[in-house]
């Protein structure tokens, strides 16, 4: 018994780590879950801290094939947790897999990995990614002129689910979105914030307040203020949505303002939505009909974001750095803003279907542009409630409302 003990644990430390997350997906549970390792009896899957780790769990492996360009798919039932190791940033729990099946699909993987580099290593352009997962890489030099001939080619498309959102949304009073979710530079300050607010409420529109990632350099402002806010909504009598981006609003002791259910509704935004939502997904997974992809609230309040949904954001605004720096991984924290996604929108091969915004990578649904009636099936099958329309998102094209978002409730 010690001897086994001692095998599974010489196995374990010498599990092969760091594979990509293109020749490996794990799935528990519907979720996707990293993967730290992989060995012919064990695979360590990495969760994040405070998460609860099963002790047993149904695994779907979805691993490449080089050879055929597609995705093989593996169901293993009921993995025992072998071991939970508390590594810092993550946990790391090793499941035991004895089926004789998981030790081929290690063999196949580790072989496929030597590939991998093989490839990798002598690859140019994204020649690599056509052998890895079959990406038109062919396709790249066709680009949009400018954010203008993107937005262009998809103006009439846009206009008629815009008509279809309104339609849905007839009988409600439009809510206004203000502040942002996405960038801490776009956070107004109080005066130009009350200024809104008093706009909203001469106006009848219903209030949003969007709080975005809350860095260690922000916190005091943002209490301030929120605080602002508070005060002048028990001034005036008022009730507003709050939609925050980090966890760091929920402690009470600095955001205690937001306990406030007289004057806050509270609710997490579409940051903490941690759901892989990106167009090029089709090229790793083995189901090319990936259901529609649109924003959610992370809190599953039934909100949905048109006609863009967003894929990646990041704290350190990525179109600074390619306007400034030519690199757009040379990135560095942002303490003042000369307003350049109000300028400046990132083009990508037409064929993605993406643009850069600001700090983040958005993309349409071009489905939804293709057949608007889409949304009423969708709407019904996840209790959708309200739908935020956020073309304004498209510095300068639009043509309409420029300075909010607005949403309405969904009809029935």
């Amino acid at each position: 018994m010690n001897e086994n003990r001692e095998d599974a644990k010489a196995e374990i430390a010498g599990l092969v780590r760091n594979l990509p997350g293109s020749l490996i997906q794990v799935y528990s549970g519907g979720e996707n879950v990293s993967v730290s390792g992989i060995s012919p009896l064990f695979l360590a899957l990495r969760f994040p801290q405070g998460e609860n780790v099963p002790e047993y769990a149904d695994l779907d492996l979805h691993y490449l094939d080089f050879r055929a360009r597609r995705y093989e798919e593996r169901h293993f039932l009921q993995a025992g947790l072998e071991s939970a190791d508390d590594r810092g940033d993550y946990l790391e729990a090793v499941y035991r897999i004895p089926e004789k099946e998981f030790a081929e699909v290690y063999d196949f993987i580790t072989r496929q990995y030597a590939n991998y580099i093989h490839c990798r290593a002598g690859a140019v352009d994204n020649f690599f990614s056509k052998e890895l997962a079959g990406y038109p890489y062919e396709e790249d030099t066709q680009m949009a002129e400018s954010a203008q001939a993107w937005y262009m080619a998809r103006k009439e498309r846009m206009e008629l689910l815009h008509q279809e959102v309104l339609r849905l949304t007839a009988e409600s009073r439009e809510r206004v979105y203000l502040g942002s979710q996405f960038c801490h530079m776009l956070v107004p300050s109080w005066e130009a914030l009350r200024r809104q607010m008093e706009e909203m409420k001469a106006t009848g529109h219903p209030i949003t307040l969007c709080l975005p990632y809350l860095s260690e350099s922000r916190v005091l402002q943002m209490q301030k203020l929120l605080h602002s806010v508070y005060d002048w909504c028990r001034q005036q009598g008022e009730h507003i949505e709050v939609l925050y981006n980090d966890y760091g609003y929920e402690d009470v002791q600095t955001f205690d303002c937001l306990q406030s259910a007289d004057h806050f509704t509270w609710h997490r935004g579409a940051l903490l939505d941690k759901t892989k939502k990106d167009p090029r997904l089709k090229y790793h997974m083995s189901d090319r009909n990936l259901p529609l992809q649109m924003e959610r609230d992370a809190d599953d309040t039934g909100t949905v974001y048109l006609p863009f949904y967003r894929i990646s954001t990041s704290q350190y605004c990525t179109l600074r750095a390619l306007v400034q720096k030519g690199d757009r991984a040379r990135q560095s924290e942002v303490l003042s803003c000369e307003g350049l996604c109000r300028k400046y929108v990132c083009i990508y091969p037409e064929h993605l279907n993406l643009l850069g915004i600001g700090n983040s990578l958005w993309s349409v649904e071009e489905r939804l542009l293709e057949d608007p009636s889409l949304l009423t099936e969708y709407i019904r099958q996840h209790h959708v409630k309200r739908i935020v329309w956020n073309l304004p998102l498209l510095p300068g094209l639009s043509g309409q409302q420029e300075r909010y978002f607005f949403s309405g409730e969904v009809r029935g």
